[in-house]
């Protein structure tokens, strides 16, 4: 039982990895497979796999298609709408989402960029100030934390 269990797990990571990365390199999937990948949402597990594959992001990424940029902007404002009507705080995730918000783009007609961003920007939690406060404080606490860590690596190699 704990073998299948851990199976299906692998399984389902390896799945979201493959489409959430297919979509970056602009491959479309069809309603079904978005239903699923949207239900594997409420695992933080999956969320932590999705948080990976986002961070990986850190410059403009072009998708060939719009339906990809939809996709994305699905599986996000679903997870930022868990994020509002659920009780979890990840921040690091919700940073990703707005990292790679701002990165990933679509280019229509006269090669006039569509962002990500703009299919989330109507979403609900941006309007939450409690959330931000908190978001901020955490990642500021990372960021604190990050350079206390280089600063005593610096001094170490110094020594």
């Amino acid at each position: 039982m704990i073998d299948e269990s851990a199976t299906k797990i692998k399984r389902d990571k390896d799945l979201l990895q493959e489409k959430v990365r297919g979509l970056f390199d602009s491959i479309v999937f069809d309603i079904d497979e978005k239903g699923y990948l949207i239900q594997l949402m409420h695992q933080q597990d999956m969320r932590d796999v999705l948080t990976d594959i986002l961070s990986e992001i850190t410059q403009p990424l072009k998708l060939d298609s719009f339906d990809c940029l939809k996709l994305v902007a699905d599986i996000q404002r679903f997870v930022l709408t868990l994020f509002v009507h659920e009780d979890f705080n990840d921040f690091k995730l919700l940073y990703v989402i707005l990292e790679s918000s701002q990165n990933v783009f679509w280019c229509k007609e006269k090669k006039r960029k569509v962002y990500l961003s703009a299919l989330l920007s109507d979403h609900g939690i941006w309007s939450d100030m409690n959330a931000w406060k908190e978001c901020i404080d955490y990642m500021l606490k990372l960021k604190i934390e990050d350079a206390v860590r280089r600063k005593k690596r610096k001094e170490q190699i110094e020594k």
